[in-house]
Order: C-alpha cells, then sequence, then structure tokens
C-alpha cells in the first residue's frame, strides 16, 4: 500500500484544464471536500493514480433561476448558509448549514 504522499496531488486552474487531467487516467480521482475519498485511501480501498483538487475552480456560486435556487458544482455548506438568498427566504436552510 503506497502512503498518501505518494499520489500526486493536481490543481487545475481552469474546469478545461481539470477534464485534460483526468482525460485517459481511468483511476484518477477528483477530490473536492474529499469526506469519501479520504477514508478510502486511508485505508487502501482505492489507489488513484493521482488526484485532481478541485477547490480552486470557479464554483458558479448561488443563484435564484426564476423560482428555483441554483448551487454551483462546488458550493459549500458556509457559502449556502450564508448567502442572503437563503437567509431570506429559507432560514431554516441557514440555519442547518
Amino acid at each position: 500500500m503506497s502512503s498518501l504522499s505518494d499520489i500526486p496531488f493536481l490543481t487545475p486552474s481552469t474546469w478545461r484544464e481539470a477534464a485534460n487531467m483526468l482525460e485517459g487516467e481511468a483511476t484518477a480521482r477528483v477530490i473536492a471536500g474529499g469526506t469519501d475519498l479520504m477514508p478510502n485511501l486511508r485505508y487502501g480501498l482505492t489507489a488513484p493514480s493521482a488526484l485532481v483538487g478541485l477547490h480552486r475552480l470557479q464554483n458558479n456560486g448561488v443563484r435564484e433561476d426564476g423560482e428555483t435556487l441554483v448551487l454551483g458544482a462546488l458550493v459549500t455548506a458556509h457559502e449556502l448558509g450564508s448567502h442572503s438568498l437563503v437567509v431570506a427566504d429559507l432560514p431554516e436552510l441557514a440555519q442547518a448549514t
């Protein structure tokens, strides 16, 4: 079993760059929050060829589209709970985050 430090950690600056890093890498894994992936790595349940971190990419935030609240792919719980639309219109959700 290899250690976590042996796995290359790639940090793309654009979504296109992230896609290029993953192309042809069948065992590379995307990591955003890591809540599911990290324990699996630590216990040797998965052995990716690389980790592609998405934390630097634009997440598209929180926005309203008609009557729908749209969340970007990487919106954090803090960002969601403190957004003015959520605080004003969904206080229970804001409090839960």
